[in-house]
């Protein structure tokens, strides 16, 4: 029991030791793994985001400047008008008939509407994702396999010498019985095998 099966089992305790902290190594290693590739997916989700805020933010400009170019032309033919009803209101004043002859008539003009501008806005389409097909598409975790095997630690028990303890040692049986000697006597042949 001194000599080889507590030594034994000290060494089992030793390795489940290094096992123990390899354990710890090994998942924080996985973990690491998993915060790595996790911020790779933030960087590019926030890449991507950061450029369909800027096609948007384009999209708004060209959006804006047709509205703001429309709104100039809309408010050019106010002003127009408004010289126009000046101009009208003049010649009413005025009582000279020839001034009215020489004025060409602008309301034909100002009677056709300008065309409406108008301009839907884009839409944004999010994809919608179950929670099982994310982790698809993130990646997955191997299931944990533990097992325990009944004979490893057998073969490491240090075999003993017979004079080391009071207990005989063990021996090697043979599959095949094999003949260390023959002896003759007056009774035939015996053959004698190992015990």
């Amino acid at each position: 029991m001194r000599k080889s099966i507590y030594p034994t089992y000290k060494d089992i305790a030793s390795d489940v030791e290094k096992r123990i902290i390899q354990l710890d190594q090994g998942y924080d290693s996985i973990s690491t793994v998993i915060t790595k590739h996790g911020e790779e997916c933030h960087r590019k989700i926030d890449k991507l985001v950061k450029k369909l805020k800027t096609e948007v933010d384009n999209m708004k400009v060209i959006h804006k400047a047709a509205f703001e170019k429309h709104r100039a032309e809309i408010n050019q033919r106010i002003s127009d008008i408004d010289d126009e009803i000046r101009k009208l209101a003049k010649l009413q004043e005025s009582n000279e008939i020839s001034l009215f002859t020489h004025h060409k008539n602008t309301i034909t003009k100002f009677r056709k509407l300008p065309p409406k501008v108008d301009a839907s806005f884009p839409i944004f389409t999010p994809m919608k994702f179950q929670e099982e097909q994310f982790h698809q598409l993130f990646g997955k975790l191997s299931t944990l396999s533990l097992s325990s095997k009944e004979q490893s630690y057998n073969s490491e028990i240090k075999q003993i010498s017979p004079q080391a303890g009071c207990s005989p040692p063990v021996k090697k049986l043979f599959d095949e019985p094999v003949t260390i000697t023959t002896i003759e006597s007056s009774y035939g042949k015996y053959a004698m095998w190992p015990v």
